[in-house]
């Protein structure tokens, strides 16, 4: 989790944004990819439902091996809810367990 992207990926890790945040990003390191594998980043806010935000799902193409992928989000007009939040990255189409990755806004 990141404010922003360096080679496609985040520079380091940051669970932590506060409500004024422009931009918040998520990458992930994709290994041993086929071409034409399908990754979906489903955002979540957590109140007391989960609530879904926003779902994209990127495709590989051609890309083969080990490659990075980002998705983000855009602050709303008001500002981030402060709160808790969780993204669920899954490769679509396998038995692979889905990764969640939890950040809080300040």
């Amino acid at each position: 989790m990141c404010t922003s992207i360096t080679d496609n990926q985040c520079p380091a890790d940051n669970p932590v944004f506060n409500t004024n945040t422009p931009e918040i990003f998520l990458s992930c390191h994709l290994n041993n990819a086929p071409n034409d594998t399908d990754v979906e980043f489903a955002w979540f806010y957590l109140g007391q439902d989960k609530i879904p935000i926003d779902a994209v799902v990127l495709n590989s193409g051609e890309n083969i091996g080990t490659l990075n992928l980002n998705s983000s989000l855009i602050r709303p007009n008001n500002g981030w809810p402060m709160g808790n939040y969780e993204v669920v990255i899954t490769i679509v189409g396998t038995e692979k367990e889905p990764i969640t990755k939890s950040f809080q806004v300040q």
